[in-house]
């Protein structure tokens, strides 16, 4: 599409509510993938649809948590 990066641009948009038609009226499940940290959109493609999301990653994850034991441990020493 010429749009990488731009996850809120209007052809996207139209893209999704494209595919998720054509994923109900052959009986498929609509998922999108690369929607990081951004609810209110990952809200908006489970309204038109999407039952699944890829909105995160494990390793995303494992970092966050170790960073909070670390800090919890900088602040208990």
């Amino acid at each position: 599409m010429g749009i990488p990066g731009e996850l809120k641009n209007p052809n996207l948009r139209a893209a999704y509510e494209s595919t998720a038609k054509a994923c109900k009226a052959h009986g498929k499940i609509l998922g999108v993938g690369g929607i990081r940290g951004d609810v209110e959109q990952v809200a908006e493609l489970v309204k038109i649809g999407a039952r699944f999301v890829i909105a995160g990653s494990d390793v995303r994850y494992l970092i966050k948590s170790a960073r909070h034991e670390v800090a919890a441990l900088r602040k208990a020493t």
